[in-house]
């Protein structure tokens, strides 16, 4: 059992080393060519875009990764966000009938984005930040 944990630690090690490659190889991920900038209202301008977006509480680098491997690094494809909440199936429905109106199931949509972001919204729901709060 002690050997297969070690295999299954050095192919997970692979594993991650390739997906910084892959990452690292696009062009979009990385940061702009500007020297590195804090402004007041965000992280440094510097900073590659799996970095940026693993600033945010509760999401992680593997949850960065997994996100820009479901979803891109452009976000031309979705006109606004409501158009990639309703894509990956996070927003419940409303179920109208008649005059009544209930709240629906958010329905069977993309498994991996629904789960890496209900997992960082526990984990943001677990802090001190506003986050947190909401």
């Amino acid at each position: 059992m002690l050997s297969q944990i070690d295999i299954l630690t050095a192919q997970i090690g692979w594993l991650d080393t390739r997906a910084e490659q892959i990452i690292a190889d696009i062009p979009a991920a990385q940061a702009p060519p500007t020297p590195a900038t804090t402004t007041s209202d965000g992280p440094p301008a510097d900073l590659a875009a799996i970095d940026r977006l693993d600033e945010i509480t509760g999401i992680g680098r593997h949850g960065a990764q997994t996100i820009f491997a479901e979803v891109g690094l452009s976000m031309e494809v979705f006109p606004t966000s409501v158009h990639l909440v309703t894509w990956s199936k996070i927003s419940p429905r409303a179920v109208h009938s008649g005059a009544k109106a209930r709240p629906g199931k958010t329905g069977k949509g993309k498994p991996i984005p629904q789960s890496v972001l209900g997992e960082a919204a526990a984990s943001a729901g677990r802090t001190n930040t506003f986050l947190g709060a909401r």
